[in-house]
């Protein structure tokens, strides 16, 4: 599905023009509609309309070309106070009337900033960048739409800059979520030739291909799981009242996430195969829950947005999003938790596969050199561990000499050896193959570990 986003316009002048894409002439509105009518199926137009857009008296004048009832329904707004504060509490149903608000499309509200006709719009630019990304998210879980069109071919330059940045945002989202290039959305930047002041009769629509490079880089830091601070700050923007069950839930995402991450990115991978992560489709059923929660707090007030925080919400979607991208490269290559059997050297192996996805080429080569020393080491007897372990689990330091006078913990030798740390890495021999796990008691440790290296 294709999908196009552009500002709509209110203007007395609501004619038609000619527009030139792909060798192709279409005589429409706007050149979304061009763009729509070559594309012909499986494409959707979402306008967005600032809310101050009917506030424009020259849109009821003697020269205005609007229909006489949307002029009536105007000009109610601008005069009536009673009208124009209803119109203020729920202006849906005026852009519901708008000619170029179709059924088989859509449309979106965003906040303004500015004075028109004496009503003053406080609305922050932030929150106008979220109230357009919202959108985009919340469609893409919806519909799963693969090529997304951004016509900045209108509008007020505010606007059009929110409107990009959003796309930026989003593109950032579809990148932590799709690590192949093949799965993610397709992104352009279209425009057509300069209307205003042109003395052209057809205008060239241009377009652009669009792409921003993912790093495998984490949206939270500790400081951020910390004392909840992240979860909680979230939590209060979204509720005015105590919901602790959410900000747990929110915490515990966060936590998951920055361990799998934090394992990944050290090259640690019986970590992930030690601790829980969450199902891809709850996680994403919980990004959704934020998103039309955030709706809500935004359309409270047309007047004056809530002021959200941006970095709290980029940090939490983002998140999240890597998060579901963490789980669904597991899934693609059939990585469970091991349990309580632990996980086989074969199957750890296939974080040389996950690392390559990743674009994390030293990791394989520090999985690979730790491996081989577990498979194919020798003690001074000539024996490897293979030949020396047996059914029962035991330490590995009770098969391999450690490097610690004290044969305790070191956080230093967890990460020196791939996470195969021998004062808490347990080993035993199954069907002629080795398995892994971690001690329980010294898990919250490794756990501590993780997240100091997020």
């Amino acid at each position: 599905m294709k999908l196009i986003y552009q500002i709509g316009r209110l203007d007395a002048q609501m004619k038609t023009l000619k527009f030139l894409y792909e060798g192709k002439e279409y005589e429409k509105e706007l050149s979304s509609f061009a763009l729509k009518e070559h594309f012909r199926s499986d494409v959707k137009v979402i306008l967005i309309y600032p809310v101050s857009l009917p506030f424009n008296r020259a849109l009821v004048n003697d020269k205005s070309q609007l229909g006489n009832d949307l002029k009536n329904k105007i000009r109610i707004i601008l005069e009536d106070e009673d009208q124009r504060n209803g119109y203020l509490e729920n202006p849906r149903g005026f852009f519901q009337c708008h000619p170029h608000s179709k059924p088989e499309d859509d449309f979106i509200l965003i906040h303004s900033m500015g004075e028109y006709e004496g009503v003053k719009f406080e609305s922050s630019y932030d929150d106008i960048v979220l109230e357009i990304l919202f959108d985009m998210i919340d469609r893409y879980i919806k519909d799963r739409f693969s090529e997304l069109y951004i016509d900045i071919s209108s509008g007020l330059n505010i606007y059009v800059s929110a409107l990009l940045e959003a796309m930026r945002h989003f593109a950032i989202f579809d990148g932590l979520q799709n690590w192949s290039d093949s799965s993610r959305c397709k992104i352009y930047k279209v425009f057509s030739d300069p209307i205003l002041g042109s003395s052209a009769n057809i205008f060239q629509i241009h377009q652009v291909k669009t792409e921003f490079k993912t790093f495998f880089s984490s949206p939270i830091k500790k400081e951020d799981i910390n004392n909840y601070k992240l979860s909680k700050g979230i939590t209060e923007f979204l509720f005015k009242e105590d919901r602790r069950d959410f900000k747990n839930k929110l915490q515990n995402y966060f936590e998951n996430f920055a361990i799998h991450f934090s394992a990944i990115k050290n090259a640690t991978p019986l970590a992930n195969f030690t601790f829980e992560f969450d199902d891809n489709s709850s996680i994403e059923s919980f990004i959704k829950g934020i998103i039309e929660k955030a709706k809500e707090r935004i359309n409270e007030n047309w007047k004056k947005s809530p002021n959200l925080s941006k970095e709290y919400f980029l940090k939490t979607l983002l998140s999240l999003s890597f998060y579901g991208g963490i789980v669904k490269t597991f899934k693609d290559k059939n990585l469970k938790i091991a349990g309580a059997c632990g996980a086989s050297l074969e199957e750890i192996k296939k974080f040389e596969e996950i690392y390559k996805i990743f674009g994390l080429k030293l990791n394989e080569t520090i999985l690979g050199k730790e491996l081989y020393n577990l498979r194919e080491g020798k003690d001074r007897e000539g024996k490897t561990l293979i030949e020396k372990a047996n059914d029962e689990w035991k330490l590995l330091k009770d098969y391999l000499p450690t490097e610690s006078e004290t044969e305790s913990f070191e956080t230093r030798n967890l990460f020196a050896h791939a996470g195969f740390e021998k004062t808490i890495t347990m080993v035993r021999k199954y069907n002629e193959k080795l398995y892994f796990t971690y001690k329980f008691s010294a898990c919250s440790k490794v756990k501590e570990a993780l997240l100091d290296k997020v």
